[in-house]
């Protein structure tokens, strides 16, 4: 089943890191991202656990400061 999250990413600062954020998640199996670095968010539909998404933003140099299951 795919499931629909919504990161916050307050330390997602300009362009570059959103490029960094989304290749890193979607890097993960079964995963597509958008990200919006202006809103310091990211959408991220998935089948994968919320762990490895979060290790891999966690990998990627950045904190997750809120997540949101969206459907």
């Amino acid at each position: 089943m795919v499931y629909t999250y919504k990161f916050k990413i307050e330390d997602m600062k300009d362009r570059e890191s959103a490029i960094k954020i989304e290749k890193a998640l979607d890097d993960v199996k079964g995963t597509v991202s958008r990200v919006n670095y202006s809103r310091r968010e990211v959408m991220a539909d998935t089948d994968a656990r919320i762990e490895d998404l979060y290790e891999a933003i966690r990998k990627a140099g950045y904190s997750v400061t809120d997540i949101e299951l969206v459907g």
